[in-house]
């Protein structure tokens, strides 16, 4: 699905899309130019993009739509491909993928990428959306029992934690006796 707006002029799109996006304090969205086919460098980025990432505007702007920076380890090769055919043939991409902020925190992300046209029907721009599903994902993975492991901490509390090796990465291949891992600050 593509967007068309009635002005052809990128600065008119812009201000057009941004006044009703930026009355929204829950949006995380990037905006960039898909007339520069190179990277499709990213021209607007949400207060609320810079909040889920921890990265500032000035250190997002110009960098590629495709969000390289947020790449990491557990990021799947195959969603990556999928965006950038999906950017260089200018359709609309939603999937979730696993992001990583400024500080090397993993988060989950419902990604969607939508094109938006100008009256001639040229795609003009990408409107990148990131919805952070982190909290949904672990609660699934709470849910699943068989890929547990169990804790307890110095005042003698059990505490469940999921497997999820890069989240706590000092369960992973290590030893398959629970480790102890200090209590979460309250």
């Amino acid at each position: 699905m593509s967007v068309a707006l009635p002005c052809d002029d990128c600065e008119r799109v812009l201000r057009h899309l941004l006044s009703p996006l930026q009355q929204c304090p829950d949006s995380n969205f990037i905006l960039a130019n898909a007339q520069v086919s190179k990277g499709f460098p990213i021209v607007y980025c949400s207060d609320g993009f810079c909040e889920l990432t921890g990265f500032s505007r000035a250190e997002v702007m110009q960098k590629s739509c495709a969000c390289k920076f947020l790449y990491g380890p557990e990021t799947s090769e195959s969603i990556i491909l999928s965006i950038d055919e999906a950017l260089e043939e200018r359709k609309e991409f939603k999937d979730e993928i696993t992001f990583y902020k400024k500080t090397a925190v993993l988060f989950w992300c419902l990604l969607d990428i939508v094109p938006i046209k100008n009256e001639k029907g040229d795609v003009v721009l990408f409107l990148a959306s990131f919805k952070d599903t982190t909290d949904t994902k672990a609660k699934a993975i709470l849910g699943d029992k068989k890929e547990a492991a169990f804790t307890v901490d110095t005042d003698s509390h059990l505490r469940y934690l999921p497997y999820m090796p890069s989240a706590f990465p000092v369960l992973h291949n290590t030893h398959p006796l629970p480790t102890y891992i200090p209590p979460l600050p309250i």
